[in-house]
């Protein structure tokens, strides 16, 4: 049976991608195909996203439903080939931006476009060993020219309902992120008036995430470190990865008043 879809599929990108070779097929020519089916992701944040993707003869319709902090959300994209312009027409309601893209080649698929806040975003789709794949979402933090790219969102997929579990390789790298900034206390809280103002408190994880320590960079007033302080121990953040692993390292958290 899994030699009957195989084909079917690799059928399917032969009769709409104008003469591909055999090489382009085999790397990477039926990559966005394969997003037809049934598979459950997990997000670096640890997101669990369940998708289904299926072809309407015109276009690969792909649903998400997405859980996070127990409420659900559901998104849909569109993938439709042009055989006239040799481009894929891509509509992701995850990313929240449509742009056009050339077919992939060897297992990599880069779709870039410029979203409704006018940023620059890129969606990376990445074929892994055993039909899974990496999707990764970034947007431009220099002049919108593509040279410094930041990754908000990092997803790995794997066939069938149960995700990969939160020790798998899901990002290869990616940066220290806050996960959940705790609500702040309110100036009759702390038995003052807080001023306006801004401190950079300096957070230490360790490769679990935990916070180890806190400690003021700069302040604007001495009377906003202790809120800024207790603000980061309530605040939840992942420590950076570097080669699939989570490194203890530090980093700056912002608080503004």
């Amino acid at each position: 049976m899994k030699r009957v879809v195989l084909a079917a599929l690799i059928a399917l990108v032969l009769a709409q991608t104008p003469q591909p070779s055999r090489a382009q097929a085999a790397n990477g020519g039926d990559l966005v195909q394969s997003f037809t089916g049934t598979f459950a992701c997990r997000t670096v944040e640890g997101v669990i996203v369940r998708q289904h993707g299926a072809s309407d003869g015109n276009a690969i319709l792909v649903h998400e439903d997405v859980e996070r902090n127990g409420k659900h959300a559901a998104y849909e994209d569109r993938y439709a080939f042009d055989r006239a312009l040799n481009r894929w027409h891509v509509q992701t309601g995850l990313g929240g931006f449509s742009a056009d893209a050339p077919p992939p080649a060897s297992g990599r698929w880069i779709v870039q476009a410029v979203n409704g806040d006018g940023k620059l975003v890129r969606m990376t789709v990445e074929s892994l060993p055993d039909g899974d794949f990496r999707r990764t979402f970034a947007y431009d933090r220099g002049m919108g020219r593509g040279e410094d790219w930041f990754a908000y969102s990092v997803e790995r997929c794997t066939p069938g309902q149960t995700p990969v579990p939160a020790s798998a390789c899901i990002a290869g790298n990616y940066p220290a992120t806050t996960l959940e900034d705790a609500p702040a206390i309110t100036s009759e809280g702390y038995g003052m008036n807080l001023p306006n103002g801004r401190v950079a408190v300096v957070v230490s994880l360790d490769e679990a995430s935990r916070v180890t320590g806190v400690r003021i960079a700069s302040s604007s007033a001495p009377e906003l470190n202790r809120p800024a302080l207790d603000r980061a121990r309530r605040s939840k953040f992942r420590t950076q990865i570097v080669n699939c692993k989570p490194v203890a390292g530090s980093y700056i958290f912002t608080v503004d008043f």
